[in-house]
């Protein structure tokens, strides 16, 4: 560049710089032009390299020629094919060739599709409905308010009174279940097996008697079991039980009587609970089975727990004997019964809680509300239609 006494660029030496620098760039955008044709020359020559390639093929191998892609789908069933009689031959089969009503299998096998994995149990406690408060309000009961251990519970233990008595909340504004001993369970919920009575004819001259199956119908009925309970730091499940046999001791000398008239015109037994146990498979929805235990009360209060605690560095657990009216099992009425006392709850929430997260391809561990059970078109089982357990 020229450069004047003043240190100031002529104006015809300012065009000049001006027209270079313009000149320059442009023969950078032709010779980038230039690179860019020249690959696209190359993949199209190359483009027409492999057609010529194919023809070629074509004309030489005739109807035999077969496309690469195909030909390697085509190899791939073939294998497929080849392999499933070693496959059947180690008890290897796949979902199709297992049929259970159709044909029989003559060797052991292995059943990944079928069999029962990992499951999951729920016991659902419904909430008894002892005279502890008045209805609707937290005004304890005049018939056990001059008892300290009431008086002391509604002070400390507030949450587990009302989880003693259904009638306590408004019906649009309360869970149906005893949520703490839902999330303290830690034992499966033990099933009578069912068996039936038999009756026999009077024997003949040789001495041979006939049998004959009756009803199976007492396995149903006074049926007893115990559950196991992970216990906190501040006795709250031990307070549950231990509050429930105080009732029951002022109830079993007449001191007490139900929060409402209806309970004793209806001969309704407001101080029982009922119990549902229900399975799901390994998607955590599916229900694999479902049973309910109706008329349930405990028996026993673990007062035997706090003999000795020096072992209790894994936690507090203990056990509690309960006793039942009767049990039954996979009738629909019993979801039924169970969709009818969530259904305000469920209403009340309008966010359904999966069970997996997708979002962050991990499981949903948050806390839910209130379960629900629905009719699917198909499940875990031979795609039949099921019934699946969704959480709010």
């Amino acid at each position: 560049m020229a450069i004047i006494n003043n240190g100031k660029k002529d104006i015809f030496d300012i065009g000049k710089d001006i027209t270079q620098t313009v000149t320059g760039t442009l023969d950078k955008v032709a010779d980038a032009q230039k690179l860019a044709n020249q690959k696209v020359t190359a993949r199209t020559d190359l483009t027409d390299e492999k057609k010529m390639i194919v023809a070629k093929m074509k004309a030489e191998m005739g109807k035999d020629y077969m496309d690469p892609a195909k030909s390697i789908e085509t190899h791939k069933k073939k294998i497929a094919k080849d392999l499933k009689p070693t496959e059947r031959a180690n008890n290897y089969y796949n979902r199709e060739d297992i049929a259970w009503y159709d044909k029989f299998a003559r060797f052991s096998y292995l059943d990944p599709y079928n069999g029962v994995n990992t499951t999951r149990e729920y016991v659902f406690f419904t909430k008894p409905d002892l005279h502890i408060y008045e209805p609707r309000t937290r005004l304890l009961n005049p018939e056990i308010s001059n008892m300290p251990i009431f008086a002391d519970g509604h002070r400390r233990f507030p949450k587990v009174m009302e989880q003693l008595q259904m009638s306590v909340n408004d019906r649009t504004d309360f869970s149906p279940f005893v949520n703490l001993l839902t999330n303290a369970t830690k034992s499966s919920l033990e099933l009578p097996q069912i068996n039936a009575n038999t009756t026999e004819t009077a024997q003949n001259i040789y001495g041979t008697v006939m049998g004959y199956r009756q009803s199976s119908e007492a396995s149903d009925n006074a049926h007893e079991f115990t559950l196991e309970f992970e216990e906190t730091k501040y006795l709250e499940v031990y307070m549950f039980f231990k509050l429930f046999d105080e009732y029951e001791r002022k109830k079993y000398y007449g001191e007490i009587t139900p929060p409402y008239e209806s309970y004793i015109t209806n001969k309704i037994l407001h101080d029982q609970m009922s119990v549902y146990k229900i399975v799901v498979g390994e998607d955590g929805e599916t229900i694999l089975y479902w049973a309910k235990a109706w008329g349930v009360y405990p028996t026993s209060v673990p007062r035997d727990a706090f003999s000795d605690l020096s072992s209790s560095r894994d936690g507090l657990k203990f056990s509690v004997s309960f006793r039942c009216q009767f049990v039954e099992d996979m009738e629909p009425t019993i979801l039924s019964d169970f969709n009818k006392i969530t259904e305000t709850q469920w209403k009340k929430y309008s966010k359904e809680m999966k069970i997996y997260d997708e979002t962050n391809q991990m499981i949903n561990g948050d806390w839910v509300h209130v379960p629900h059970i629905f009719k699917a078109s198909s499940g875990l089982i031979n795609d039949q239609p099921t019934y699946r357990l969704k959480w709010r």
